[in-house]
């Protein structure tokens, strides 16, 4: 390959990212408190790339959410819940425009908590932030209380806390969710 090919075969490359980054109306370079793990263009990488478990795939629908006990193994089962979770993640942000995927991102959620049910042992900043945007979302799309997960998103936070008392993060979501939960809402 000369020159010129490289050039051109590279450029399709970056394409083919920047192609794959709109897909999903997230930014490459916005990641969730930096953590690449949350980022589905990041992860795709990895399964196809690094862990070799091609097979899996990278987006569930309705159809494979419905099995995915039968799928979970103690080989898969760590990337399989990040995968779960950053699918989530990008749904609710999809879900600004489209309210049908935050109900996916709720539906994914629900499969979540109901086949790794130590959300304490898992869940971070990350998924806090996730859950109470989710929330912020519900209320601007005119839904009175948006009570799932509070169960999760407290102790999740509760957790951090324990963790690290100064976590900013923690500290500003759990907060929000005891305001929300003492607010009327008008």
């Amino acid at each position: 390959m000369n020159q010129q090919e490289n050039t051109i075969a590279n450029d399709r490359f970056s394409m083919e990212l920047i192609q794959l980054k709109d897909y999903f109306h997230i930014p490459m370079s916005v990641l969730a408190y930096g953590d690449v793990i949350y980022s589905l263009f990041a992860l795709a990488s990895l399964k196809n790339h690094t862990f070799d478990i091609g097979d899996m795939t990278l987006i569930e629908d309705e159809s494979p959410l419905q099995n995915l006990e039968s799928r979970i193994t103690r080989d898969n089962c760590p990337f399989l819940l990040k995968k779960l979770i950053a699918q989530s993640v990008a749904e609710s942000f999809l879900g600004q425009f489209d309210p049908t995927r935050s109900e996916r991102s709720k539906n994914i959620l629900e499969q979540i908590f109901r086949h790794f049910p130590d959300d304490t042992h898992y869940g971070e900043v990350t998924l806090m932030h996730h859950l109470s945007f989710l929330k912020a979302m519900a209320l601007h799309q005119g839904e009175d209380s948006f009570v799932y997960f509070d169960r999760q998103l407290r102790d999740i936070g509760l957790e951090q806390i324990a963790i690290d008392n100064d976590t900013p993060y923690a500290n500003y979501y759990l907060p929000n969710y005891y305001q929300e939960k003492t607010t009327p809402i008008v």
